[in-house]
């Protein structure tokens, strides 16, 4: 049985490298937490920096000896990578943490088979949902994200401008930040109020960039 055409609120334990730390120092990775949310034709994923709580400014201090440390800066955003989907008028907007300008705000047009994922004959148990593996990668072959998905349940956009996914991505790697996620709730039954769609991050202006269109 196929979940078609309802709404979906979902979130994720994400776990992010440091960038930048030594391996042999084995520094943890730190949490975020990414919140989902889908109603009708519109889709907006986000992440909460929840190590923010550990490290409020951004910063944080490793003692390798009594005489080395290292120091590694986090960003400060509350709120990150933001994407939001119009899945009618097929237009991505994005936010951008961290940015050369305060409101990096962009939007595109976009191919729902921009990218096509390679889907595995992998599948495992995961949360008690038979998961299928699947990966994307870039135009040259680099791997960009990993995922194990449920194609029970459906979910035509994921997290971080992930476009045409094969269904409820339970599990993912995103190698472009060096994250992983994991579900840890979802309902097809919540109420999602319309501001959901439109954070205040959108109030600033969005600039247009490049459409993300596939190569005939």
């Amino acid at each position: 049985m196929h979940l078609y055409g309802q709404n979906m609120v979902a979130q994720y334990d994400v776990k992010r490298e440091v960038m930048g730390a030594p391996k042999e120092l084995n520094v943890p990775p730190v949490n975020l937490t990414c919140y989902y949310y889908k109603k009708a034709n519109r889709v907006i994923s986000f992440l909460k920096a929840d190590y923010l709580k550990d490290y409020p400014g951004g910063v944080f201090y490793i003692k390798e000896s009594s005489s080395i440390g290292h120091s590694f800066t986090l960003y400060r955003d509350t709120i990150q990578a933001i994407s939001y989907f119009d899945l009618d008028s097929m237009i991505l907007r994005t936010h951008t943490e961290g940015g050369l300008e305060e409101n990096d705000n962009r939007w595109f047009y976009y191919d729902e088979d921009y990218r096509q994922w390679q889907k595995l004959d992998e599948t495992a148990s995961i949360q008690g949902m038979q998961c299928h593996r699947a990966i994307l990668k870039a135009d040259n072959g680099t791997p960009m994200a990993e995922i194990w998905y449920n194609p029970e349940i459906e979910m035509p956009v994921g997290m971080r401008n992930l476009i045409n996914v094969p269904g409820l991505i339970v599990k993912a790697t995103y190698f472009g930040t060096h994250e992983t996620f994991t579900l840890k709730s979802f309902s097809t039954t919540s109420d999602i109020p319309d501001e959901v769609f439109w954070p205040k991050e959108f109030n600033y202006p969005f600039k247009k960039y490049r459409d993300l269109k596939r190569k005939k």
